[in-house]
């Protein structure tokens, strides 16, 4: 990126592309009145979200990626309003919400998570981001090689029944489809007491998980509202006791990561999620970087609760949820969904030293799965190439690259509308 010229942003359909990093930092608008970027530290898109803003000329994606506010930036939120997800060029593509093969470029792979991996998703209230998931990875027709190595187990806090009365027009189609594409469902169970509260699963199907998610999370209040400011502090204790819960049950090869998808403006950006969802685990001594023999509990199978691996913050990904239609975010018990362009995955991966670069395992359970790269390499130098998945790091020139298309083709519109008037 050249801070000096106007950037070009260049989509490679057929890999990843990497930017180099950048400290935040403010720029100038056409009026020359200094304007704030976000925070692009270990910030990162998909490449899609980025190609439908600079190519297509997509406003909600360009929301996502710059974040912009009218307090901040009067200038280009006066010239460019933002709009509901729908009128995004991709929605339009999307029949019944599933996704059409010619808008998406990785169909085994979204945001660092893929097929063959043993993915587990917590707290999601209709399970449509669950759907989403199992759409991209295994996809409608569910092929044979795909329901056997990809797993995943869809949760949720609430009863089946509680579910059905708050979701009526589709909670039911939802979970024939996700049945039909071999999802496993369990009702009841805790985000800060996964190994407790999770059934039984299906003879085969291993118990420690590649990717864990939790969309969202809060404490619920009356009348089916989110904990903001005065329930800061519970809101961090949740995300605590869902770490250091949901790590006693990642892939103990190294290659596990937690997903914490929140909005970043206030009040959630004093949750400080970075440092907080980490803090519990900072008195840990961490064994041996070797595979513990499985054990069983409950006529469950469990690594063993002593060595937890330790794990650090890579870096955020900017929430797109039409790459899994039919996601819908939604507040707790409430069918009403809520804006959220400004949301992002917080991932939260194993310290590299417990990565095993064998991939010979010791038991059948293993045999099933593959070892991964991690979605965000740790080292800063690293190539897009070796990425999991394709993302853009996203830096101050993208973000201020995207501002000027946009600006200008909103100044351009404008002066087409005007000439036509004046020619009527």
């Amino acid at each position: 990126c050249d801070k000096d010229k106007d950037t070009t942003v260049q989509i490679d359909k057929d890999g990843p592309v990497h930017l180099s990093n950048s400290n935040e930092f403010t720029g100038l608008s056409s009026s020359s009145i200094p304007i704030p970027i976000r925070n692009t530290d270990r910030l990162y898109a998909s490449q899609e979200t980025l190609a439908c803003s600079m190519e297509h000329g997509c406003v909600p994606c360009a929301y996502k990626i710059g974040c912009f506010d009218v307090a901040l930036d009067k200038e280009f939120c006066r010239a460019c309003p933002n709009q509901r997800p729908e009128q995004c060029p991709r929605a339009s593509h999307m029949v019944s919400g599933k996704p059409d093969d010619s808008t998406t470029t990785n169909g085994g792979s979204v945001l660092g998570i893929r097929s063959g991996m043993s993915i587990l998703t917590v707290g999601d209230g209709d399970f449509s981001f669950s759907l989403g998931l199992a759409r991209r990875l295994i996809g409608q027709k569910g092929g044979k090689d795909e329901r056997e190595n990809t797993w995943i187990v869809a949760t949720s806090y609430e009863k089946k029944a509680t579910l059905r009365q708050v979701y009526p027009q589709t909670f039911d189609d939802t979970l024939s489809e996700l049945e039909h594409l071999g999802v496993n469902i369990a009702y009841e169970v805790d985000a800060t007491r996964i190994r407790e509260t999770l059934p039984p699963l299906p003879k085969g199907h291993p118990t420690y998980f590649h990717r864990i998610a939790w969309n969202f999370p809060c404490t619920a209040i009356a009348r089916g509202q989110d904990g903001q400011n005065k329930e800061i502090e519970d809101n961090k204790k949740l995300v605590q006791g869902f770490v250091e819960s949901a790590r006693r049950i990642l892939s103990a090869s190294g290659d596990g990561e937690l997903y914490i998808c929140h909005k970043t403006k206030p009040p959630y950006n004093q949750w400080n999620l970075e440092e907080e969802a980490l803090c519990k685990q900072q008195g840990d001594i961490q064994g041996p970087s070797v595979q513990p023999n499985l054990c069983i509990q409950d006529n469950r199978t469990f690594p063993p609760q002593s060595t937890p691996p330790l794990l650090y913050y890579a870096g955020r990904i900017i929430l797109d949820k039409l790459l899994v239609p039919p996601y819908t975010p939604r507040k707790a018990l409430d069918k009403k969904s809520f804006p959220c362009h400004d949301a992002c995955f917080y991932v939260f991966a194993q310290q590299a030293p417990q990565r095993r670069q064998s991939k010979k395992r010791t038991t059948s359970f293993d045999d099933q799965l593959s070892i991964f790269q991690p979605t965000i390499p740790r080292n800063k130098e690293a190539s897009g190439d070796d990425m999991l998945t394709p993302l853009v790091k996203i830096c101050r020139e993208i973000i201020l690259s995207i501002r000027r298309h946009h600006i200008r083709a909103a100044t351009s519109a404008t002066g087409r509308r005007t000439s036509k008037k004046r020619r009527r």
